[in-house]
Formats: structure tokens, sequence, C-alpha cells
């Protein structure tokens, strides 16, 4: 790490103590050069709604070294999985500028769900504290429980770029700024952090356990775009309208609400990214 920041003027190390404490951090980081996450998507996306809230020319560049979970926004910065491996990358790192979506006020980095992979998120929370799982197959165990035992459908009211609304009866939804979610599950092969839009992938139900499965499964390396019932629209701006409410999951923390007005805010955040996805 110190090659990394050869360099630097200065350098200050805060450890957080309590859930929200990074987002109060990061309010305070004006003026500065660079913050450096170490850890997961959770952290990530409290010190990035703290930055947004600083003005666009005070604003720092943000990085990050994976030390969580699922480390999907990681992932989307060419970050490898190991941390060793993300300091070693950051020496060769670029600085660039990535979109963020923005639901009901919350800036979020990858993504939005609705459903049952938000309750697959949530299951993943108590199932890492009763194993040793991480990651992808955390978020595998969590979901082959869900849709063995849990396959409820939610109605809702969608609207795309202010079209007319489309009704859907849905297992899940998700609308993405980056590919993946759940550690690695490729749910929007076509995202790009980069490209002003964010992209929604819903799967319509009920559908059974088995085909159910099936789809969950080829979605980890996203080969689920030609299964029955998948759905992709993409889009700047998402109103969401459920007639129940559904379990959501925003960067892996729990979200809540019925109604939902989603957006991208283009080119918000500038970042260290690598040139290759790892």
């Amino acid at each position: 790490m110190k090659d990394v920041l050869l360099g630097a003027q200065s350098i200050e190390v805060v450890q957080t103590s309590y859930p929200g404490h990074a987002l109060e951090i990061a309010c305070q980081l004006q003026d500065i050069d660079c913050v450096c996450v170490l850890g997961g998507d959770g952290i990530a996306h409290e010190v990035v709604n703290g930055l947004m809230h600083l003005s666009n020319e005070s604003r720092p560049c943000f990085a990050v070294i994976s030390n969580g979970s699922g480390n999907d926004f990681a992932r989307s910065l060419g970050m490898p999985h190991l941390a060793q491996a993300c300091v070693d990358a950051l020496m060769h790192a670029q600085e660039t500028r990535v979109d963020l979506g923005l639901c009901n006020g919350h800036y979020y980095l990858e993504t939005i769900s609705f459903g049952i992979d938000a309750a697959i998120a949530e299951q993943s929370v108590e199932l890492r504290k009763k194993t040793n799982l991480a990651g992808a197959a955390l978020y595998a165990a969590a979901g082959f429980d869900q849709l063995k035992n849990h396959r409820e459908t939610y109605k809702v009211h969608l609207r795309v770029d202010g079209a007319p609304a489309v009704v859907a009866h849905v297992h899940l939804l998700a609308i993405q700024n980056g590919k993946t979610y759940g550690g690695g599950f490729c749910i929007a092969p076509d995202a790009n952090i980069a490209d002003g839009i964010l992209d929604a992938c819903w799967v319509d139900g009920p559908q059974a356990f088995v085909p159910a499965l099936r789809t969950f499964l080829m979605a980890k390396h996203g080969k689920h775009i030609n299964r029955p019932g998948v759905h992709f629209l993409s889009g700047r701006t998402f109103d969401l309208v459920f007639e129940q409410t559904p379990p959501v999951q925003i960067d892996g923390e729990y979200f809540e609400g019925s109604r939902f007005s989603i957006s991208v805010a283009p080119s918000a955040l500038r970042v260290l990214k690598v040139s290759q996805t790892t």
C-alpha cells in the first residue's frame, strides 16, 4: 500500500464504529484527493452517499479495496476479490467518472432490487453469521432456500422514461447500474456503470421451483437472458408502484417502501478503476 500512496502529502486512516458512521465521516471529506474504502458494498454505499453531500468541485475521488462478502461494485471497478491483489491493482488504476443510481433520495452504486432476490440478500446476512460462506456461494445457499420455500409474486406498475406504465407480476425486479449483485450474479449482462442509463431485469411469476431454480443458476454467468419469463429494459428514469410491499435491497443493504422513484446520476462520481475486470 505504501507504493500506491507514494507522494501523498498526508494520509489519514479512520475506522468506523457503528452503522452510518462511514456516511458521517464522508460528509466531512471535502478538499482531499481520494477516499479509499477497505470493505464491501455496504460501507462503500455509505461512503458514497456521504460524498454526494459535497459539491462536485470538492468531492474526492473514490476507490475500493475488496474486503466484504459480495464486492459487486469493486468488481465493476475491475478490483480483484482479494484485498492484497486490490492494492496491487490500484497501482495501475486510472481516474475516471462513473454513474450512480438514485432511489427516493438515496444513491446506489451497483444495484437495487425487489422481491425474491432482495429476500435472498436479507437471508444472506443471517446465514453469513452461522456459516463461513461468502460471496456467490453465500448468495446461492440463501437463494436455494428462498426458491424452494418462498416464491411470492408481486404486482408492480412500472413506468420507464415517462412512458405509459407496464403492469407486471414478478418474482424479482432489479434495476442495475452495474452488471452484478449477490457476489457476482450477472443479472444485467449489458449494464455499464458509465453509459448514462440503468438496466432493469425482471422475472415473471408465478413459476414452479425447478424452472425458477434453473433461471437462478443460469444468472450466475448471465446466461438467463433467453429464459422464459425473463425481461430486460433500459432507461434513465423508473417509477415503480407495488400493490404489496416487497422485500428490497440497495447495494446489499435493507431498504423499504412500496413506491420508488429511480433515476441515473450520469458521471456523478470520480473513481479509480482498472481497465480490465478481474
